[in-house]
């Protein structure tokens, strides 16, 4: 079911892409072959198929780790969003991508801040790595992300 579902995320109908993204999702980590071709459609301008793959690439977890990571440097702010917080819901097989995500703490938009520092908080005490950007998110400009960064030292090290 894979490689027939991959096929239609090339489909000009929106709709047939984002049923697709929908269907490799629910096939979770053995849709890992899917990877580069969610990525693509993640970049699409349409918000419910870049959630779809988004969604996707969570269900299929480590193995979309990296292409989630790639995203995180992208130009769009609500892909850099999708991007963290998928990474937050995969939890700690994300785990590899903590130093990723701690450097989008320093990104120009408040908003991609704040769902760094959640999605960071999500992992828990394997995101350690992230503990001194998180302690400089402590002073950050926006209240909400202080608070948010506040929760995830608090999950990450709670002897802090």
């Amino acid at each position: 079911a894979v490689k027939p579902l991959t096929a239609l995320l090339t489909d000009k109908d929106v709709a047939v892409r984002r049923a697709a993204a929908q269907g490799l999702g629910e096939i979770g980590v053995e849709a890992k072959s899917a990877v580069d071709a969610l990525l693509v459609v993640m970049k699409e301008k349409t918000r419910a198929t870049r959630e779809a793959a988004a969604v996707a690439l969570l269900r299929i977890g480590k193995p979309a780790v990296p292409a989630l990571v790639s995203v995180l440097k992208e130009k769009d702010d609500e892909l850099r969003i999708l991007g963290v917080i998928a990474l937050g819901m995969i939890g700690k097989d994300a785990a590899g991508a903590v130093g990723a995500m701690a450097a989008v703490l320093k990104d120009e938009s408040a908003e991609v801040r704040l769902y760094a520092a959640r999605s960071l908080e999500r992992l828990g005490p394997v995101a350690k790595d992230a503990i001194k950007p998180l302690e400089a998110a402590l002073k950050d400009e926006s209240p909400a992300v202080r608070l948010a960064a506040r929760k995830a030292l608090a999950k990450i090290d709670p002897a802090k």
